[in-house]
């Protein structure tokens, strides 16, 4: 992981779990999750890569109920979301931190 994939992945985690902020709450996320690159939709089993991820509590990245636990699909029909709809929700939360500020007061600004 570079400099540039580190960063992003420590900002995105500055956000709460995915999931929960999905079902309408605000849990703090604890771990992040890479996506398969077959649930993007790019073939293989193998992650996709440090950008296609998401901000995740414990209990929905590796509970019994987590994407682990039950399995990407089965945790997707669950939830009424896919991950690449969770990832997409993620992007936009991030981009609303960047445009309130946040980012620049933290010395992100360039």
């Amino acid at each position: 992981m570079d400099r540039i994939e580190s960063a992003y992945i420590g900002n995105v985690m500055r956000l709460s779990c995915a999931v929960c902020f999905h079902r309408g709450h605000n849990t703090p996320a604890t771990e992040y999750h890479h996506t398969r690159a077959a649930e993007a939709d790019v073939g293989g089993a193998q992650k996709a890569g440090n950008f296609l991820g998401m901000p995740l509590c414990g209990p929905c990245h590796q509970g019994a109920d987590g994407i682990h636990g039950k399995g990407s699909r089965a945790f997707a029909r669950a939830l009424g979301a896919s991950e690449m709809q969770l990832i997409n929700e993620t992007l936009r939360r991030l981009t609303v931190m960047v445009e309130l500020g946040e980012w620049a007061q933290r010395g992100n600004a360039r």
